[in-house]
């Protein structure tokens, strides 16, 4: 028997799109390089006045940040991380201001593409912004590959295949421009091109993972949970210290029903988590908590559940679905005063909680108080006349 995610828990538990680390380790090499290009290109040779004038300027001109990895980040690292874009052929106009201004462009796009990865969404959009005026006529796959990166963080889905199709043209084996494009039709809904992209990135670079965990929360968006389960279970098998990796296949193993994996996979992901990091990444343990309190409830282990949602609460305590699944566990333990009082702080965080309210007025019923009980039914259907509104 499989169990939906969305009806059970109201929730897909998916973590933020993408990897980070990846993306700082190519950022870190990249960028460097590219900033590098820019000084030179920048460089007279003609005099040495000339010479004190640029590093006049060059001292004077703002200074873009530069992300690093940590050394406990390269650890954890694949070990042949995929091509990116680089300029190839090398235009003929690279000694132009227009070269140096595409280049400069190309900084942006990099740094909207990380912060996009990082969860930044409104940074990733300044930043896509900024580069896309210097970006207005690409040349190399690299430039084509930014472009489309911003026009991907700004939402511009189809401007950012187009530009993603243009890099492919000039250099068709680059892993991650595949993974990008199969990243703008997942979010267009177009979840068999998507798949069929990371089917591409996979062929590439088989020993990745970044590509297997995208492929597999298509495979979850589609209700395929023993594919989304083989890619989970490889990026595992890549990633064996990654918390996030077993996290991920948690939720496979939660969709097949096999709440016992779904417990084991994670208890690993708190277990790898250091206590340090868990104020840092808070919402990430969150959810480890939370999946495990939702396993044990679907054991009927209520008080486990009641446990595991109480931590997830404490890590975060605006987490409106952490409330709406203890007031589940208390209702199904028999404790309808608990539950409501659950479901009432889940409301009050999401005043839009169809499922909160129309559980309220459950509990409302056992406990007697039918006139509320009528009136959670009632702004239960309210609510859903709005959801259908075009």
């Amino acid at each position: 028997m499989k169990y939906s995610l969305q009806s059970d828990l109201g929730v897909r538990l998916t973590a933020p799109f993408g990897d980070v680390n990846v993306k700082k380790l190519l950022f870190a090499v990249l960028l460097p390089v590219l900033l590098s290009s820019l000084a030179s290109a920048q460089t007279p040779t003609s005099s040495p006045d000339a010479d004190k004038s640029a590093q006049s300027k060059a001292e004077s001109a703002p200074t873009l940040p530069i992300i690093k990895p940590t050394d406990v980040e390269f650890d954890k690292l694949s070990p042949t991380p995929p091509a990116m874009p680089t300029p190839t052929p090398l235009p003929p106009d690279y000694n132009s201001p227009d070269y140096r201004k595409r280049q400069q462009g190309v900084v942006y796009g990099l740094l909207s593409s990380i912060a996009f990865e990082q969860g930044d969404i409104e940074r990733a959009k300044v930043l896509a912004e900024q580069a896309l005026p210097l970006l207005t006529n690409p040349y190399t796959d690299q430039e084509f590959f930014c472009r489309g990166a911003a026009h991907h963080a700004l939402g511009h889905y189809d401007l950012a295949t187009a530009d993603f199709d243009k890099a492919l043209q000039i250099n068709p084996r680059l892993a991650s421009v595949y993974e990008y494009r199969a990243n703008a039709y997942r979010h267009q809904g177009d979840l068999d091109r998507a798949v069929a992209e990371y089917d591409k990135a996979i062929e590439l670079t088989p020993q990745y993972f970044v590509p297997y965990n995208y492929r597999g929360h298509s495979y979850l968006s589609k209700g395929d949970y023993e594919r989304a389960f083989a890619d989970f279970n490889q990026v595992v098998q890549l990633r064996p210290q990654d918390a996030h990796a077993y996290y991920h296949r948690s939720i496979a193993y939660f969709g097949k029903g096999d709440f016992d994996r779904t417990i084991a996979d994670c208890s690993e992901a708190i277990r790898l988590t250091p206590v340090k990091a868990v104020s840092a990444d808070s919402q990430s343990v969150t959810r480890y908590y939370y999946l495990r309190g939702a396993a044990y409830a679907k054991k009927g282990d209520y008080d486990r559940a009641i446990a595991d949602f109480d931590t997830a609460i404490k890590l975060s305590p605006r987490n409106a679905l952490a409330y709406h699944e203890r007031g589940r566990a208390y209702s199904d333990k028999g404790d309808s005063k608990r539950a409501i009082a659950d479901y009432s702080e889940a409301i009050r965080l999401n005043p839009h909680y169809v499922m909160a309210y129309q559980n309220r007025a459950l509990a409302y019923e056992k406990v007697g108080e039918k006139a509320k009980a009528q009136a959670d039914r009632d702004k239960t259907a309210e609510l859903e006349r709005q959801s259908m509104k075009p």
